[in-house]
């Protein structure tokens, strides 16, 4: 699999109406959401991440998606987009495509996984978040076609968060990813 990352700027929608700003949903069990045939459940931990610049350190997001076929169909997808954003500000968008350019099938009752990193993003995030929460968006695309989603979570605060390689060396469990 390949993983590409983009820094994209979201622009704030224009109105001639007055408009209410809309409250970020809080998450609530159960942490998995349904949708048609998917099912998507994931765990986030906390890593360092070391610049290759002479910037210095960070600390960043790193979490593991999984996704469920529970139709019926193979569920075929080429692209997995993700997105890390605040309300306001710079959004953080990862593209998993197939390196063989074939895309993914996953069978009925089986799943795949999926992980991702805000690598040195992070500071950017968290300073345009201003202490809001950022938001997790998880699309599943086929030949530039909406799948599957979008799945959207709000991230929980990035210093309570365990961290990611301690599931692998003390087998520390992850925080999960409550889904909306």
């Amino acid at each position: 699999m390949a993983l590409s990352l983009v820094l994209a700027s979201c622009a704030p929608t224009t109105s001639t109406t007055p408009t209410t700003p809309t409250p970020i949903p809080t998450p609530t069990p159960p942490e998995e959401k349904e949708e048609a045939t998917v099912l998507i459940s994931g765990e986030i931990g906390q890593e360092p991440y070391v610049s290759p610049t002479p910037v210095g350190s960070d600390i960043a997001y790193h979490g593991d998606l999984t996704i469920k076929n529970i139709g019926q169909e193979p569920l075929v997808f080429d692209i997995v987009e993700i997105t890390v954003s605040p309300i306001k500000g710079k959004s953080l968008r990862m593209i998993t495509s197939s390196t063989k350019g074939q895309g993914f099938r996953i069978p009925p009752g089986d799943t795949d996984m999926f992980d991702f990193t805000t690598d040195g993003y992070t500071s950017s995030l968290l300073a345009d978040a201003k202490g809001s929460p950022l938001i997790l968006t998880v699309v599943l695309r086929l030949n530039g076609q909406t799948v599957a989603g979008p799945f959207m979570a709000t991230l929980p605060e990035l210093w309570d968060l365990p961290n990611y390689y301690e599931k692998f060396t003390k087998g520390k469990k992850l925080a999960p990813i409550k889904f909306l």
